[in-house]
């Protein structure tokens, strides 16, 4: 989705008094590199809570599908790295969030490490916001699992550009 079409749904979420988290991705390179920075750097957390920024922090571990994982959720309302246009962009924002999760498969041993950002126009309560992660993914992965049992769509075998129809991008209507 477009950057601009996000700042355009979050105002939306803001304007009915809703809360907005989005995933900050490459798509918002800029939102994306000054969000990643603050969190990869122990000094700029340090320097946020010596200035009085709140700072959450949850940390939780479970195990399923094979797998042990730990989810390190930190929340802060330390904004300053980012571009005052930009913050404004994001109407509401409050907080910028960052999800890191280290797995490791039961049978093998294998381990990894996966970090995800986001920004949302709730307080940073790290707690909170990994639930509402949660239970986004709860929702995400039981839509892939009907996707894929009703209509068998990891079993399909139709690729971009091999499905029967135009291939010049262009939409046609069946006749």
């Amino acid at each position: 989705m477009p950057w601009a079409v996000k700042t355009a749904s979050a105002r939306k979420i803001h304007l009915a008094n809703a809360n907005y988290l989005l995933a900050s991705k490459g798509n918002q390179s800029t939102l994306h590199k000054r969000v990643e920075e603050f969190f990869s750097r122990p000094s700029h957390v340090k320097a946020a809570q010596q200035s009085g920024k709140t700072i959450t922090i949850s940390d939780c571990e479970n195990q399923g599908h094979g797998r042990h994982e730990r989810r390190i959720v930190m929340a802060t309302d330390a904004l300053e790295g980012i571009d005052k246009l930009e913050r404004e962009n994001w109407l509401g924002l409050q907080s910028i969030v960052c999800v890191e999760a280290h797995r490791q498969e039961v049978n093998t041993g294998k381990e990894s490490v996966e970090k995800r950002y986001y920004i949302t126009n709730h307080e940073p309560d790290a707690e909170l916001l990994q639930k509402f992660i949660r239970q986004h993914w709860a929702i995400e992965n039981s839509c892939h699992w009907i996707l894929d049992v009703t209509w068998k769509e990891d079993a399909s075998r139709i690729r971009k550009k091999h499905a029967q129809g135009r291939h010049d991008g262009k939409r046609h209507s069946a006749r």
